[in-house]
């Protein structure tokens, strides 16, 4: 066995390379299955087919493998030859493509508006080469994939409760790993990007003339210019992929689901629930998009008389939820209305204090920080001018956006009241107000429309500039080994910790780890994640079955981590006011430093000695 994100990455730039082969093995295979016509037919009318070959293959992956690592115990091989070959698959896309390559220098770039949005794609793209440094993918989102090479199948720890967290979404992780392709889960959300540019980008006007360029493209930056996408582009957190399901099942709901029934009606409403299902089922907080859209597009269904599609849409959905709904049951408890009405299963002990912080307002709480960031370091947490595109549907054809606008009214308001009102939870909904003004051919050209243009541009220009900084002080960490090193460094969350640790115990240590960076250590991590919610004695008792050998405390833990020291029989190494909180933010790094000390721990102690 292997522990640490480190031994799962080839040497820089080869990762690089191998992630960018891979994923292109995943668009040659989204464009074998676009060759499908109802595919092809379900989405042709709103969105740029090609730029959907990546999430649609992706699907076929996530619903092979999910269910397999829930309850069988996959031998890592299997991924390892699944994903060779799908690299070799986009080592021919690629080889092919440039046999083929025709340059036509006249069109490649129409004009210079065409050229700024290339470059903004361009650098997205470079952003998401860098190395894994924020803190959720360090924690959980590269830690379950790790889990689950080394063990074959999903955690079924209850006291890991960030592990909890994990699900469909980290299975494409595990093949970027696996070959050390580590950049392919940054990859992954670039292609969620990718594909909600198309949607945007797609063409609905007949007449091609330069006020409808021009149009579109002020839709274009305005998306493009969210700094929210500056966080979700260039982290293994797959969200921006989900964000890329609701983003097409809400297209096709509002613009192209007909009240009639036809069989492409069938197709359509099956590819909008099973998008909306692996949304949800990769992240708990899609529940909301999920509800409002299958609800519309049910009711379309059912007014067209298709009840047929209507039945047998849910039955191929709850065939493909159960699996996912019976393994929480058996290993969380609880019964199978849990999973719908509440993520956690609240009936163990510490779950509903997790859910209730991860649902908390952003610290420092302010429900209007999306609009607002208190710092340049929170720049990259909000939405920015992208938010006056929902009134700006109140000047559209209100009557026939009605439905779309009472859609995101009634989001604001159940997000609001009982959901956490950050712009990640945000931005799904402002997406849907740019696609719906491309599509009611809104007119930037009105009385103070100069103005907003002017910070439309500025916004721009702020983005751009915000993920060039992101490119040279993290990106080219991709480039050499070195700069790989310096940037871990400088910029990677508890990476100095990590390589102390790592440097002082063996691999094949059992190590209590109080940081919540456990997928950089290169021992056999057993998280204290669970202290933070609860002192229940089973919890402990589970850690004592483990049989840790060491016990890693930094003077930054809680004191509830803190209470393990009184099972421990000693010091075996410690290193004081060295270690550095690191932030990959450019300016949110701070200066303070903290200590860091290993003991040994007698887990024969447990559970008494912690409340000593």
């Amino acid at each position: 066995m292997k522990f640490g994100i480190e031994n799962y990455s080839l040497t820089y730039p080869l990762s690089a390379i191998a992630s960018i082969f891979l994923i292109l093995g995943f668009y040659r295979i989204g464009k074998i299955l676009f060759k499908h016509r109802y595919i092809r037919n379900s989405l042709q009318e709103i969105c740029i087919l090609n730029f959907q070959y990546i999430p649609i293959s992706l699907i076929f992956i996530y619903l092979i493998f999910y269910p397999l690592v829930l309850f069988f115990n996959i031998h890592s091989d299997i991924f390892y030859f699944t994903s060779i070959l799908i690299l070799l698959i986009g080592i021919w896309h690629f080889i092919d493509k440039i046999k083929n390559l025709k340059l036509n220098n006249n069109n490649l770039f129409k004009n210079l508006y065409s050229l700024t949005l290339f470059i903004f794609v361009l650098l997205y793209f470079f952003l998401s080469l860098g190395p894994i440094t924020d803190a959720d993918s360090l924690d959980y989102h590269i830690s379950v994939p790790l889990h689950i090479i080394n063990y074959g199948t999903f955690p079924k720890d209850i006291s890991w409760f960030h592990a909890s967290q994990a699900g469909i979404g980290e299975i494409p992780i595990i093949l970027g790993l696996i070959i050390g392709a580590e950049q392919f889960s940054a990859l992954v959300q670039f292609s969620g990007f990718i594909s909600i540019l198309g949607v945007i980008k797609k063409n609905i006007n007949t007449n091609n003339n330069i006020n409808n360029f021009k149009n579109e493209f002020y839709l274009i930056l305005i998306f493009l210019s969210i700094p929210l996408l500056i966080f979700l582009n260039s982290t293994a957190k797959p969200q921006l992929i989900f964000i890329s399901y609701s983003t097409l099942a809400f297209a096709i709901t509002f613009f192209n689901l007909k009240i009639e029934k036809s069989n492409s009606n069938l197709y359509k409403f099956f590819l909008i629930i099973l998008l909306l299902y692996v949304g949800f089922e990769g992240k708990f907080s899609f529940i909301l998009s999920a509800f409002i859209i299958s609800i519309i597009s049910s009711f379309k269904i059912l007014k067209g008389k298709n009840y047929k599609a209507f039945i047998f849409t849910f039955l191929i959905i709850l065939i493909l939820s159960f699996p996912s709904f019976y393994w929480k049951y058996l290993n969380y408890g609880g019964n199978f209305i849990n999973k719908i009405y509440f993520p956690f299963f609240p009936v163990l002990d510490g779950y509903k204090a997790l859910y209730n912080s991860i649902n908390a307002c952003e610290f420092p709480c302010n429900k209007s920080f999306f609009l607002f960031p208190n710092s340049l370091g929170r720049y990259t947490e909000t939405i920015g001018i992208a938010i006056l595109t929902i009134p700006i549907l109140l000047f559209t054809n209100i009557k026939k956006n009605i439905l779309i606008i009472f859609s995101i009214i009634f989001y604001f308001l159940i997000l609001y009241n009982y959901g956490k009102f950050s712009a990640r939870f945000i931005i799904e909904p402002v997406i849907w107000s740019i696609i719906t003004l491309k599509h009611s051919k809104f007119n930037f050209d009105f009385k103070f429309s100069g103005l907003l243009k002017l910070y439309i541009f500025l916004q721009g220009f702020l983005t751009a500039s915000a993920i060039l900084v992101g490119i040279f002080t993290i990106s080219v960490g991709f480039l050499t080994p070195k700069l790989k090193s310096y940037v871990l460094t400088n910029y990677a969350y508890g990476y100095d910790l990590a390589n102390w640790s790592s440097s002082n115990l063996k691999t094949n240590k059992k190590v209590i780890y109080s940081h919540r960076s456990i997928s950089l250590p290169k021992m056999n991590i057993i998280p204290t994640d669970f202290l933070l919610y609860t002192n229940d004695k089973k919890y402990l008792n589970l850690l004592k079955e483990k049989k840790p050998e060491y016990l890693i405390i930094h003077s930054n833990s809680s004191e509830n981590i803190k209470k393990l020291i009184s099972c421990t029989s000693g010091i075996y190494k410690k290193k004081e006011n060295y270690f550095k909180q690191k932030s990959r933010n450019f300016f949110n790094k701070k200066d303070f430093k903290y200590s860091a000390y290993i003991y040994y721990f007698d887990y024969n102690k447990l559970p008494d000695c912690y409340f000593k």
